[in-house]
């Protein structure tokens, strides 16, 4: 099974600290996979360090990015501000296995 984890428009450090906590439940539970978007753009250094401190059993096998979409905006529009994302265009998307 796959854990799908969309941190939506938060940032550092709450982006960071809302990943951590998603490891942990994804260490926790069955699931063989863990999918987690992001926009922000220290993820994929912070993730791949948290790993190898914390999961050095996990590995990130797959990141895919795509544009932020006035769709994801309209998501966003209830629990972030603007400036939360208007100075980023991607969301990227981290696959990490066991």
């Amino acid at each position: 099974m796959t854990m799908i984890i969309d941190l939506k428009a938060a940032r550092c450090p709450d982006a960071t600290l809302y990943m951590t906590k998603s490891l942990e439940v994804f260490f926790h539970s069955e699931d063989s996979t863990l999918e987690l978007s992001s926009i922000e753009p220290s993820m994929a250094r912070n993730l791949k360090y948290r790993l190898a401190m914390l999961y050095p059993e996990y590995e990130i096998t797959e990141v895919a990015t795509r544009a932020i979409t006035s769709d994801d905006v309209a998501c966003w529009l209830d629990d972030f501000d603007e400036e939360d994302y208007e100075s980023v265009s991607v969301v990227s998307t981290f696959i990490v296995k066991r």
